[in-house]
């Protein structure tokens, strides 16, 4: 029996309504990489060092052109800050929402930190944590 490695993915392309399957195939006894684009071409990649080296490219590539089309990831944070910050002053201003006191509200979430720090030593302090009762502190679900 031959080892062999398949992988099946699917991408848009331009002039497709729907995207196009992409399936990639190699096997024990060759070192080409073979990735099919639909019915129409397949690339045959010399080697798998070779196909890592395409896919570092293809991600350079794609990293310029999320730039170019884009703007860099900060230009980008930085103008949807300031749109949320301008649609939030025009809400206000419209009646629509109430001004939103920013030190209030991060005044009421540090309160909830501190309760919940608070409740958590005095279970330490009583002997009450039991195995069942540890949470991952990395666990988003328990921030």
């Amino acid at each position: 029996m031959t080892k062999e490695e398949t992988y099946d993915t699917h991408v848009y392309v331009e002039g497709r309504q729907r995207p196009l399957p992409v399936g990639m195939y190699t096997d024990e006894h060759s070192e080409i990489c073979s990735i099919r684009f639909g019915n129409s071409f397949t690339l045959n990649v010399v080697s798998p060092q070779d196909l890592i080296t395409l896919a570092q490219e293809l991600e350079t590539f794609g990293q310029r052109a999320m730039e170019l089309h884009y703007g860099d990831d900060s230009s980008r944070m930085r103008a949807m800050s300031e749109e949320m910050t301008r649609l939030q002053e025009k809400l206000e201003g419209a009646g629509v929402i109430e001004p939103v006191d920013r030190d209030a509200e991060d005044d009421f979430v540090q309160a909830g930190i501190d309760a919940r720090e608070q409740q958590k030593a005095a279970r330490m302090m009583k002997g009450t944590v039991s195995a069942g009762d540890w949470k991952d502190p990395s666990d988003p679900v328990n921030w």
